[in-house]
């Protein structure tokens, strides 16, 4: 299953499955990117059990921006969400924040198990290229 529109695509996964395949657990991801500051524009988002935004959250970089979105992103009802930086988001390189709630994560060089799924975000700019060397005995997915 997959949906797209121009900010979000929606995707099923299944993460789990009996011996036999007969019941299959799936996990609904809502990925975003690429809003540069937009994110109030998007209405009528569809269900998922996770958000994920994979960067470029902002425009022109600032923390302002980068506040602004947190606290929407925060806001949102979704059971787990995770974010990474982008070229656009040079404020969020190094960053350590605080304040989120317990189930939003900041991805920057670092992982989030959930629902047995390793989620690995490696932030992206021109100044510092995406590198991949990681080997997981977990289903892992690469943001």
């Amino acid at each position: 299953m997959s949906e797209r529109s121009h900010f979000f695509t929606l995707k099923r996964l299944a993460i789990s499955a009996n011996a036999n395949h007969r019941q299959i657990k799936y996990m609904l991801i809502l990925h975003l990117s690429d809003t540069h500051s937009k994110h109030h524009e998007l209405r009528n988002l569809p269900p998922a059990d996770i958000i994920i935004h994979s960067g470029d959250i902002s425009f022109a970089g600032s923390e302002n921006e980068v506040m602004d979105f947190i606290e929407w992103f925060g806001a949102l009802p979704y059971k787990y969400k995770i974010f990474i930086a982008g070229n656009h988001d040079d404020c969020l390189f190094g960053a350590n924040i605080d304040g989120l709630p317990q189930n939003c994560f900041y991805l920057c060089n670092s992982s989030v198990t959930i629902q047995g799924v390793k989620f690995y975000g490696i932030p992206c700019s021109a100044k510092r290229p995406r590198l991949v060397a990681a080997k997981s005995k977990a289903p892992a997915l690469l943001l």
